[in-house]
């Protein structure tokens, strides 16, 4: 009998590929598509990792497994992120090039939303790479009232008037992000020490909820997740 093969999730093929749920009684089986669905995950670090037995590894390891069945079930992932080095924009860059079918040289797999100033840090270098593992970087429209002398600026004065510009440049960002967004899937999030005005968890859950999209919550590492869920009970 030939050896299965199993990928790098450490699953086999047949079961990454599709989601089986079994009916016990008829024993029929159910293949969920995700094709052409774009869903988005909102997720940060939590502040309460210790209060809850978890870490920040324990939330980055689910959050890599549940993208790995979204893009080898076809779905196109939909992130609002920056640039950090151990952030999850390259994480799922990394995952977006390694489900890409070779045959479709031209489909995206991946759509990161980046909000200004935070986009004018992207080096060629870094641009070549996104393209190469079929990621989409788009880049939203600054505040109108963005001075031109910081419109460029990779690093802005940290001033009262300019991390106002910062926060609604971030709700644009959500807002666009929204908008393609078919449903989303919603871990941790900090509730401190955050850029718009409004944590940002907090925020894209007010705006999907508002746009009537399914939205997912997973409470297990509290933060702004878990502070949605008790909102809405």
């Amino acid at each position: 009998m030939a050896k299965q093969k199993v990928n790098i999730s450490g699953m086999p093929g047949v079961s990454i590929k599709s989601r089986l749920v079994r009916s016990e009684k008829k024993n029929k089986v159910t293949v969920a598509n995700l094709l052409g669905k774009r869903i988005g995950i909102s997720v940060s670090d939590s502040d309460e990792y210790e209060q809850l037995g978890f870490s920040k590894t324990h939330q980055k390891d689910i959050t890599i497994e549940l993208t790995r069945y979204l893009l080898a079930n076809d779905a196109h992932l939909v992130f609002g992120g920056d640039l950090r080095a151990q952030g999850y924009t390259y994480a799922f860059s990394e995952l977006s090039f390694q489900y890409r079918k070779k045959e479709e040289h031209n489909k995206m797999n991946y759509t990161n939303f980046l909000g200004w100033p935070i986009y004018n840090n992207i080096m060629h270098s870094d641009e070549a790479d996104f393209k190469k593992n079929r990621v989409e970087i788009v880049r939203t429209f600054p505040p109108k009232n963005v001075p031109s002398n910081l419109i460029n600026k990779k690093d802005i004065p940290d001033t009262i008037e300019n991390k106002v510009l910062w926060a609604y440049s971030m709700s644009n960002m959500r807002n666009a992000m929204i908008k393609q967004s078919d449903a989303r899937i919603f871990l941790g999030g900090t509730l401190s020490s955050y850029k718009g005005f409004y944590p940002g968890v907090i925020e894209e859950g007010y705006l999907t909820l508002k746009a009537k999209q399914p939205l997912y919550l997973l409470g297990a590492f509290g933060g702004a997740t878990n502070l949605l869920i008790r909102a809405i009970k």
